[in-house]
């Protein structure tokens, strides 16, 4: 009993003590290029009622409710969110234009306990000849503040968010296109 509690004891400061060593901090970045003006983007972009047509998370978590503020479009839009699987979250957009996209705070958590992230999708014009082939970009940077699992929620966020963002933008690429 004692040599078996020593082991889990071992563990627990292994676990604690890599932890230590593991940055909180995570970066997502993904891109995608659509044949589609700049102005056809934003529409599904700039405007939360719009969202979704192209967002992945009602697909990935149907028991999502979506509570819409006053402002759904431009900056101030702002939305909450609930789920039986998850934690709640919100955002709101802190900046908006056609000619570069929008940038959101993003929070994640229990009320009073939320870690934000911030958040863009931009727009970029790669052939100046060309200005319906634009290369969307959607980013992520953020930090979970939780001390000792922190580090540990952050590498998953770095594992689990880039294929929903991927798959966000082939939404958008294809209401887009349309």
């Amino acid at each position: 009993m004692k040599k078996s509690l020593q082991i889990v004891g071992g563990l627990i400061a292994i676990f604690i003590l890599f932890g230590l060593f593991l940055g909180n901090s995570y970066h997502i970045e993904r891109q995608i290029t659509i044949n589609a003006s700049r102005g056809e983007i934003h529409a599904l972009v700039n405007d939360l009622t719009q969202w979704p047509k192209w967002a992945p998370w009602l697909e990935m978590d149907p028991t999502i409710k979506v509570d819409l503020g006053e402002v759904t479009s431009g900056v101030g839009a702002h939305q909450k969110w609930t789920s039986e699987r998850d934690d709640p979250g919100a955002l709101t957009f802190t900046a908006a234009s056609e000619e570069n996209g929008i940038a959101y705070d993003l929070f994640f958590g229990k009320p009073g306990e939320m870690d934000k992230s911030e958040a863009k999708i931009t727009y970029h014009q790669e052939d100046p000849n060309d200005p319906d082939r634009i290369t969307v970009t959607w980013r992520m940077d953020g930090a979970v503040e939780t001390p000792i699992i922190g580090p540990y929620i952050s590498v998953l966020v770095e594992y689990m968010v880039p294929g929903m963002f991927d798959r966000g933008l082939e939404k958008l690429k294809i209401a887009a296109e349309k």
